[in-house]
This record gives structure tokens, sequence and C-alpha cells, in this order.
């Protein structure tokens, strides 16, 4: 939708709801710029999951190992945010 709807305080305000703490075991938040990368929004995402940046070295196969080892099993919610 259009900017400025108020999208993104809605999903932040879900985000932090108290309640979402017990429904999920991982939370990820993730902005996504105009010009992304598949490559690069994994990365973001392992990056929220873990609290560390990935190497910059890794490869996408490595990226997406390393993206299902940290989801894989677990209940999360993933919020991409200013997706264009």
């Amino acid at each position: 939708g259009m900017g400025g709807l108020g999208k993104t305080a809605l999903a932040q305000s879900v985000y932090n709801h108290n309640r979402m703490a017990n429904q999920f075991q991982l939370k990820l938040w993730v902005c996504v710029s105009e010009d992304f990368s598949v490559k690069t929004i994994i990365r973001k995402i392992i990056e929220s999951a873990t609290g560390k940046v990935p190497d910059t070295s890794l490869q996408m196969d490595s990226l997406q190992n390393e993206l299902k080892s940290q989801i894989d099993g677990k209940k999360y919610l993933l919020v991409l945010d200013d997706v264009w």
C-alpha cells in the first residue's frame, strides 16, 4: 500500500505486543530496501535471528543452510518492512 497509511506502525504494535513473546520462539524484523537482493534479505534475517552479521564471503547455499538451522522446527514471526 501507499506510504503513510500506518502499515509499519500496525506491524510494530503486533510485533511488540506482550502476547507475541509467548506465541513465537523467534521474532524477526527485517527492513527491505527498494533495490534488494534475495541474498541480502537472507543475510538480514540471519542477523536478526542470531544478533551476528553473517560472514560476507558466504555463498547463497551456505546462507540458506544457516537460515534453515536458525528457524528449522521453530515457530517464528517474520516481518519484512518497507517492501516495494
